[in-house]
């Protein structure tokens, strides 16, 4: 972590930066089954992988890398940390959620995807760790993106039924995912637990690290 970005960008794990106007309006009603205001507390929300979205959409240290840090406690707090206005914070929360819906898939739902005889039905595998760790194990048909081939791949990710981001334990596929879903890949969805839980549910023989 490096300090705050500045107030319309944010970055996602594997390199790629997300840039977001800054004066979106803010919608009426609810959503996520809260209304939000400067006093709403972050406890409250009904915000999915709520950690990831402090840490890469607004830039808060997370408390195991920085256990003295401040922890913001209201929509207000979040927004004075992160350089935004608290309207500008509904908005992203707001966006959040609505594409954090059914973003993960477990490891069994991913196998019998994987065993349709359907070829349309076949999902896309996206690898998004590191080639070192791809070498070590991978599941087999899936591609290890980088930030160089990912504009020739979208028109492509935008057509498929389902696009899976793998990573390793499932945190940096989940921002993956966001990040797809952003960029019109609707079906984006994260491995639950990356390849460590798939080789521990689904394959004992993958290698491990």
């Amino acid at each position: 972590m490096t300090g705050l970005l500045p107030a319309n960008a944010i970055t996602v794990t594997w390199g790629i930066r997300i840039v977001h106007t800054p004066n979106i309006v803010v919608e009426s009603g609810q959503a996520g089954g809260e209304s939000l205001g400067s006093t709403t507390l972050l406890a409250d929300i009904t915000l999915p992988h709520a950690g990831l979205v402090l840490d890469e959409i607004f830039t808060i240290p997370p408390l195991h890398l920085f256990p003295d840090a401040p922890v913001p406690a209201t929509l207000a707090d979040l927004a004075a940390a992160s350089g935004l206005d608290v309207a500008a914070v509904i908005s992203r929360i707001r966006v959040i959620q609505r594409m954090g819906s059914n973003l993960e898939i477990a490891p069994q739902e991913l196998l019998s995807l994987l065993a349709s005889k359907d070829v349309l039905a076949q999902p896309v595998l996206l690898d998004v760790r590191e080639p070192w760790e791809y070498a070590i194990c991978h599941l087999a048909g899936s591609l290890l993106l980088s930030d160089q081939d990912f504009p020739a791949l979208l028109p492509s990710l935008q057509q498929a039924r389902c696009v899976v981001a793998i990573c390793h334990h499932g945190v940096r596929s989940v921002s993956a995912a966001l990040y797809l879903r952003q960029h019109g890949v609707a079906e984006a969805r994260s491995l639950t637990g990356g390849v460590d839980l798939w080789a521990t549910t689904v394959a004992p023989g993958m290698p491990r690290y």
